[in-house]
């Protein structure tokens, strides 16, 4: 029978290992999360402190600047679509808002903050918030290392980096977010066994999703891949083994 002081060193021996991976975990993820945002800030420089990037970038842009000015934006847009203007009741202007929403309040701790400086970076940050929540639905999903594989991926990935690079002041990388967070409490519902978590869960992505739908026309694309798991479980008979 193994002693006490062979159990004890060989609980400390699994207690330090585990401490020592989650501090590989965190350095791995920490890495990869510099090298995202070292290669959405590359091109700083380049914009010169006045630049956007994108036609869409600038329109958004000056969506939010009028936000800030008049706390909304005009039922019209007389600089688009002349000489009537842009119906602005009907178009989706979440993004815009959001922007102001962003330099708003830290502004009031950093009066020298500018709008301009809240559009270069509001992708990047967007992108980071993307990642991370991606990670932990991977992780859900898959394992830990499925997830940090994905993240690593995900952080120097060339088809994502032209759209949530600094100064793409449009709402792609915003869109993105949005879905990430959805499907994580989407999958986090479908993974739970008890009714009120699933509720809350169910609840939890389906804002998001609309929070979406505010942003986007094309959110339609985003619902029909939850739909799909839907199906799925459907055709698989898995609803009607979760009745019985």
């Amino acid at each position: 029978m193994p002693s006490r002081k062979t159990i004890m060193g060989t609980f400390n021996f699994k207690r330090q290992s585990e401490v020592f991976s989650r501090l590989t975990l965190g350095a791995c993820l920490l890495l990869s999360l510099l090298v995202a945002i070292y290669l959405r800030t590359y091109n700083i420089a380049a914009l010169e402190g006045k630049y956007l990037l994108g036609n869409d970038a600038y329109r958004f842009y000056s969506q939010a600047e009028r936000i800030i000015e008049n706390h909304h934006l005009p039922k019209r847009d007389m600089m688009r679509w002349l000489p009537l203007g842009r119906d602005l009741t009907t178009h989706l202007n979440f993004s815009s808002y959001l922007i102001a929403f962003l330099w708003f309040l830290p502004h009031l701790i950093i009066p020298s903050l500018t709008l301009y400086q809240v559009a270069v970076f509001y992708p990047i940050l967007c992108y980071v918030l993307t990642l991370i929540i991606l990670f932990l639905l991977i992780r859900k999903v898959f394992d830990t290392n499925v997830g940090l594989l994905s993240f690593t991926f995900l952080s120097i990935s060339l088809t994502t980096l032209q759209r949530t690079s600094a100064g793409f002041a449009d709402r792609d990388a915003l869109c993105l977010l949005l879905f990430t967070c959805s499907a994580y409490f989407y999958v986090c519902g479908i993974q739970s066994s008890a009714t009120s978590p699933r509720l809350i869960y169910a609840i939890c992505s389906g804002i998001f999703m609309m929070v979406l739908g505010l942003t986007w026309e094309g959110v339609g694309l985003f619902i029909v891949i939850l739909l799909s798991g839907h199906f799925a479980k459907f055709v698989f008979g898995d609803y009607r083994k979760e009745w019985h």
